[in-house]
């Protein structure tokens, strides 16, 4: 059976702005980012992400500083949220929080 598969993406080389407008684009389809990760491509960096369709809230924030991250974690925490991906690349920190 063929039918449009519309409950998973994934995309990588995207810029920080490409990626900004893919999880806008896919978050109007319900799908949220479930894995992110950054790397350099000739000195500049990308990003790859996995969206799928899920339930509950699903935050994501990338390209913070350490304290951006702390701040974020504990207003999370509080709010019951739990730590589901974090990543360090550079000196910058991204993290996907849910809560089911």
């Amino acid at each position: 059976v063929k039918k449009a598969w519309d409950d998973y993406a994934t995309y990588y080389g995207m810029t920080s702005d490409e990626y900004v407008q893919k999880r806008q684009d896919f978050g109007k389809k319900g799908l949220v980012v479930t894995s992110f990760g950054a790397y350099q491509d000739s000195g500049q960096w990308r990003y790859c992400a996995i969206w799928e369709k899920l339930p509950g809230s699903w935050p994501h924030w990338f390209n913070m500083s350490f304290s951006g991250y702390q701040q974020k974690y504990n207003q999370y925490s509080a709010d019951g949220y739990r730590l589901h991906q974090i990543q360090a690349y550079g000196n910058l920190y991204s993290a996907i929080w849910r809560k089911p």
